[in-house]
């Protein structure tokens, strides 16, 4: 199987657990159309979702492609993910891990309380519970089991096109 096939049954599973995680919590997530924290922000991607955005990109309608580019040129300095158009990425369906599970309640070894993997979750979310450690387990993503597969993933684009970078700044996709 190819790594994109992979890559994209990965995206699936993502989507499907974040839309039961927003079902289930929709009184107590904010995270919908307008709100944009999550995308102030700079950060690498994976080059088998480089590729992915990449795709996306290329269906866009010329119009859309410039003003991208023009923003991916300043993206970098405003921290502003040159995507973000409106509240709203220009390219959704295509966005990477990242965004897909930024503001779901998460586990990871790297976020520690005395010594102890804590859920987290966006501040804007989940205002009316006092500890996240109430989120039911089934709705919590345990991030270092993600990031593994993902990178297993990549290591597999990786193989099958030798010579790209392990990681792409988001806003030189467009240069």
């Amino acid at each position: 199987m190819k790594s994109s096939d992979v890559y994209s049954e990965l995206l699936s599973k993502v989507e499907l657990f974040s839309d039961k995680v927003g079902s289930a919590n929709s009184g107590t997530m904010s995270c919908k159309p307008g709100c944009d924290r999550c995308c102030r922000n700079t950060f690498t991607v994976f080059a088998v979702e480089a590729a992915n955005i990449r795709l996306g990109f290329e269906g866009l309608p010329e119009g859309v492609k410039v003003r991208i580019k023009s923003c991916s040129l300043n993206a970098a300095s405003d921290n502003i993910c040159p995507l973000l158009h409106n509240g709203v990425c220009s390219l959704y369906g295509y966005r990477p891990v990242i965004c897909r599970t930024h503001g779901l309640p998460l586990v990871s070894e790297h976020v520690l309380v005395d010594g102890r993997r804590v859920t987290t979750a966006c501040e804007m979310n989940f205002p009316d519970i006092t500890g996240l450690s109430e989120v039911p387990p089934e709705y919590v993503l345990d991030l270092d089991r993600l990031n593994a597969t993902l990178t297993a993933i990549n290591m597999l684009f990786m193989k099958e096109n030798p010579g790209i970078e392990e990681r792409v700044p988001l806003h030189r996709l467009f240069d």
